[in-house]
């Protein structure tokens, strides 16, 4: 049985009708647990912290692929328009989508260590 807290329309239905019934068969029922968020789409430029040349690279998304092992988000760097390819756990570490974000991680990569010996 379909449950509408596990709708993704829920907050809209929830908005919208001051008690939602657990209807089984809604035609709008879209089970939440089978979406994926994406952390980008084609198009969007990411920028990479490359902590050993000191710099932030950019790149333009040029593929989502999706199978049943992996999502590999494939991007085009900017200046030589080498490929790369990024896994979602890349995303926050050395993959950002802001270039704020990519040289405060650059940044913080290169302080020293300031843990007593």
């Amino acid at each position: 049985m379909a449950i509408c807290g596990d709708c993704i329309h829920f907050d809209l239905c929830e908005m919208m009708y001051s008690r939602i019934p657990e209807i089984d068969g809604c035609d709008y029922f879209k089970d939440r647990s089978r979406f994926v968020e994406l952390p980008c789409e084609v198009g969007d430029t990411l920028y990479m912290a490359i902590s050993d040349r000191q710099i932030v690279l950019s790149a333009v998304v040029t593929e989502i692929n999706i199978n049943e092992a992996s999502l590999v988000i494939k991007a085009a760097e900017k200046i030589t328009y080498t490929m790369l390819a990024f896994i979602p756990s890349n995303f926050g570490s050395t993959v950002f989508t802001t270039k704020e974000e990519a040289e405060q991680a650059l940044a913080k990569q290169n302080q020293p260590d300031n843990t007593p010996q």
